[in-house]
């Protein structure tokens, strides 16, 4: 089973927050005994203050973006967002392109300047060369 994992830019500190499924407190419902309430957590470094990942999504001070499953070359997790130098097995070879989730495609894919948005799953190798926060200048290349 495929691990559901987020993260969030803060536009404001301009850093990743990471995530985490925690419990953050306790219920107890009348048929079912004491059960844990977990919630998706960002935590601080020393683990004192964690906020929601709903709180996020709600906020216009965070963009909150889902992993794609899925490691480059180098392992690294990719994410909605990443830019990624790519290989084609087609015509195309190496482009680069930035990585979104296509609802009418159902997938995590990578829309690029030069062809129509390939479903990661169709391409040979990727290597994350950035995100469309701190790097965006890597898509606009002249």
């Amino acid at each position: 089973m495929r691990e559901i994992k987020f993260r969030a830019w803060d536009k404001i500190s301009k850093e990743w927050l990471e995530y985490e499924e925690r419990v953050v407190g306790w219920q107890a419902p009348f048929d079912k005994g004491i059960i844990p309430l977990k919630a998706w957590v960002y935590g601080s470094k020393d683990g004192t203050a964690f906020n929601t990942l709903q709180y996020c999504i709600d906020s216009e001070d965070f963009e909150v973006v889902q992993s794609a499953g899925l490691k480059d070359k180098n392992g690294k997790e990719i994410y909605e967002g990443n830019i990624l130098k790519a290989n084609s097995p087609d015509q195309y070879g190496y482009f680069e392109g930035y990585v979104l989730y296509d609802n009418e495609q159902a997938c995590f894919v990578l829309r690029t300047e030069i062809c129509a948005d390939i479903p990661l799953q169709e391409l040979d190798e990727f290597e994350i060369i950035g995100n469309i926060y701190k790097t965006e200048h890597l898509l606009n290349k002249e």
